[in-house]
């Protein structure tokens, strides 16, 4: 252990693991060969960190990947690197260990191609993720208005109906778990364009992305349940093609058919909270959300209850 410190603080150490595509492309590996790497396309930087899209191949194998890159990163996590080298204190390290646990546990996720960070010499601490392209997939926000405009009504109810049911069962699926994701808003969910012949999403069809944040909480999962869910509920107060039915209907597939009025209260008062921060407006100019009559006048039960079976049957 003390070697292993003493290596990282005068010659530096390198951690990294790859895929067979990664390698059959002859992708670069180390972490200093990924973040000297120019920009390619789509390329975003910001505060020490960048993102961007590149394509590598050789040998007829192609792979084209998002790369996130961490050129410096706080002190805190690069005297832990130092001190506990094998520990993953990279927000790379952290985000791989996510993907694989979340496709272990049923949450569709971008498959991860390649992983490094750099420690040392000193307190030097980068790290990359790679991920495979999402080809022909789109941020759910996004295709919510595309599919209004190129669907019968017919089909693209059942198709926002089918995305309302697979991101319940995602988001259930996690919190069960006793992660949250903590970034939950719509366009983290990937989906690709439908057809009217295929219409319908299937388990599996809808992709979970940017898990950096996710983590396990026990003792505050209730905080962060509700969070995960005010996210979600204020990412959609823009789409004109979502309304409360649709919230509803998510509360109700994710509850198992079983809307608490606590769980209405907050996820709303949550919600609100952050339109009220981001737009420096009145709750009032946003319409009602998840049916705020309803909630004032106490008869949430018999109200939701009755919402939510007229939306089923429309």
């Amino acid at each position: 252990m003390i070697g292993r410190i003493l290596t990282a603080w005068f010659r530096g150490l390198e951690r990294c693991w790859c895929g067979a595509s990664w390698q059959a492309a002859k992708a670069p590996v180390t972490t200093a060969e990924v973040l000297a790497l120019a920009p390619q396309d789509r390329y975003h930087a910001k505060q020490g960190r960048s993102t961007g899209r590149w394509t590598f191949g050789a040998s007829g194998q192609v792979v084209s990947t998002f790369i996130k890159r961490h050129h410096a990163l706080p002190w805190l996590a690069r005297l832990a690197a130092i001190l506990w080298p094998s520990g993953g204190w990279s927000p790379a390290w952290r985000e791989y260990r996510q993907l694989t646990w979340a496709k272990r546990n049923g949450v569709t996720v971008p498959e991860p191609l390649a992983v490094g960070e750099q420690i040392g010499p000193g307190l030097r601490f980068r790290s990359y993720l790679a991920v495979a392209e999402l080809v022909g997939m789109i941020p759910l926000h996004e295709a919510v208005g595309l599919a209004a405009q190129t669907l019968s009504p017919v089909s693209f109810l059942r198709w926002k109906r089918s995305c309302i049911r697979e991101a319940a069962r995602m988001v259930r699926r996690l919190h069960d778990c006793h992660r949250f994701h903590k970034d939950l808003y719509l366009c983290h969910f990937f989906v690709s364009l439908p057809t009217e012949e295929k219409h319908e999403i299937q388990p599996g069809q809808l992709v979970l992305i940017d898990l950096h944040r996710m983590a396990e909480h026990r003792l505050l999962g209730t905080y962060f349940r509700v969070k995960d869910l005010a996210q979600l509920l204020y990412s959609t107060a823009d789409l004109a093609e979502i309304n409360d039915r649709d919230r509803l209907r998510f509360l109700w597939a994710y509850s198992g058919g079983k809307i608490s009025r606590w769980l209405l209260w907050t996820v709303r008062a949550k919600g609100m909270r952050y339109l009220r921060h981001n737009r420096k407006r009145k709750p009032g100019h946003f319409g009602p959300l998840l049916g705020h009559e309803a909630i004032r006048s106490g008869r949430i039960a018999r109200s939701t209850a009755s919402r939510v079976t007229e939306a089923r049957s429309a």
